[in-house]
């Protein structure tokens, strides 16, 4: 069955991301390859390889994948982070330790979202976010995009993240960088 000339979309989690690495490379490339990203096949490949040799095996990794007909046509990940890890340090720096100690200490790291830009502005987003998030046994979750992306930031700010802080930039990266945070549970 289709709607409206397209399959119907899945959401279901991605268990064993190396059998669906070059599905996920796929989305990754074509959802960044745009302005404001303008991703490059070496950023692809580092991407690769960060997801592979690092972030799988960070605690209570988790992926959750966005499925037409088999086909993957977007992703979203993270991971529980901590000290001693580029993103997580780098964060925790740029936050100051009151903030840091509030949105950090227990924390799911929302580390990749993508979606097809076919597949884009179908609710698809939303239900992979919310997917992701379900059930997350942390205090918080947070994560970064670019500033100047304001659909990606509005996507976020609409569904409960709030803006931590709005002028990061990672060592050598050309955007400023939004740090957001999304609480998941009262303490």
């Amino acid at each position: 069955m289709t709607v409206s000339g397209q399959y119907p979309v899945e959401i279901r989690p991605v268990n064993d991301v190396p059998s669906v690495l070059d599905e996920v490379l796929g989305v990754y490339a074509r959802a960044f390859a745009a302005p404001p990203y303008a991703r490059a096949e070496d950023a692809v490949n580092q991407f690769a390889e960060i997801l592979i040799e690092r972030h799988i095996h960070r605690d209570d990794f988790r992926m959750v994948g966005a499925f037409s007909a088999d086909q993957l046509v977007g992703l979203a990940y993270g991971y529980h982070g901590g000290p001693g890890q580029y993103w997580h340090d780098l964060v925790r720096l740029a936050l100051g330790e009151r903030l840091a100690g509030e949105w950090l200490d227990d924390a799911f790291e929302l580390a990749e979202f993508a979606v097809l830009p076919a597949y884009q502005a179908r609710g698809i987003g939303s239900r992979l976010h919310n997917a992701l998030l379900s059930g997350i046994p942390y205090r918080t979750a947070i994560a970064t995009t670019i500033r100047d992306n304001n659909p990606a930031l509005d996507f976020y700010l609409r569904r409960g993240w709030v803006i931590l802080r709005d002028d990061f930039r990672f060592p050598g990266a050309v955007h400023e960088q939004a740090i957001i945070g999304r609480a998941l549970r009262a303490d």
